[in-house]
């Protein structure tokens, strides 16, 4: 609670310093990032042999932001989107029983029978707040650099199940509502002016990201959650719309 009232207070103090300036824009930035997660050990109910996992993801989302500009080319920006956070490729080792695609999940079956998921996802609000720069190169081209702060509100989680439990159905998803993590970035983009919108690629590097523990992932002996330093990229476009009848260049 204290991190969502810091991240509101966040936006209302950002809103309220350049409210007045001009240049406003709305920014809407769909994007695609791939990470290598690290990998940790963990013992299973507390069994002998040890387990040892590495995980990478693909994922996905889109945020639209509405950016403040103010002297030197500067702006503050704050908005809200959707993030698909991704752990899509498993790479399990156990100590006795050797490799897997899978990890252990706490899924409540009437046979016993212990369950896994091969890969999952968690759906989120994003929420971001970020501070750029813009650079004016010539004939309406700008090099924009923008660092990003993340936080993700998880409402839904999928994991998908390595056989089915009852009628072939390998889908199984929970909807437990949790603040699932932070994240940091720096973006880097060149954009074209067409009238009152700018548009191009950008390149994310992700910095740090920092997620908290899955309660159906009982094998594991952390208390509060993961995190990660780089080991990731990010491609993206962003299209910035004036809510001015001219910008200046």
């Amino acid at each position: 609670m204290k991190k969502i009232l810091l991240i509101a207070a966040t936006f209302i103090v950002t809103s309220t310093l350049v409210a007045q300036k001009q240049n406003k824009q709305i920014e809407i930035n769909p994007f695609i990032r791939l990470d290598n997660y690290p990998k940790f050990s963990y013992h299973y109910y507390g069994r002998a042999s040890t387990d040892f996992l590495k995980m990478k993801g693909t994922s996905y989302g889109i945020v639209i932001t509405y950016k403040y500009s103010f002297k030197n080319n500067l702006f503050i920006k704050t908005g809200l989107g959707y993030f698909k956070y991704s752990f899509d490729k498993l790479d399990n080792t156990n100590s006795l029983f050797g490799n897997s695609k899978a990890r252990p999940i706490d899924f409540v079956s009437p046979l016993f029978i212990q369950y896994s998921t091969d890969k999952y996802h968690y759906n989120n609000i994003l929420i971001r707040t970020g501070i750029g720069k813009e650079v004016a190169l010539n004939e309406g081209i700008k090099i924009i650099t923008c660092f990003d702060l993340n936080a993700y509100y998880n409402f839904l989680q999928y994991y998908h199940l390595t056989f089915a439990p009852y009628n072939s159905n390998l889908n199984f998803s929970k909807r437990r509502k949790m603040l699932l993590g932070f994240s940091n970035a720096i973006s880097s983009s060149i954009t074209k002016q067409f009238n009152q919108i700018q548009i191009g690629p950008s390149i994310i590097l992700p910095i740090f990201d920092s997620w908290k523990k899955d309660l159906v992932f009982q094998e594991e002996g952390y208390n509060g959650g993961k995190n990660k330093w780089l080991n990731g990229i990010g491609v993206g476009v962003i299209c910035n719309i004036s809510l001015h009848k001219k910008i200046k260049s």
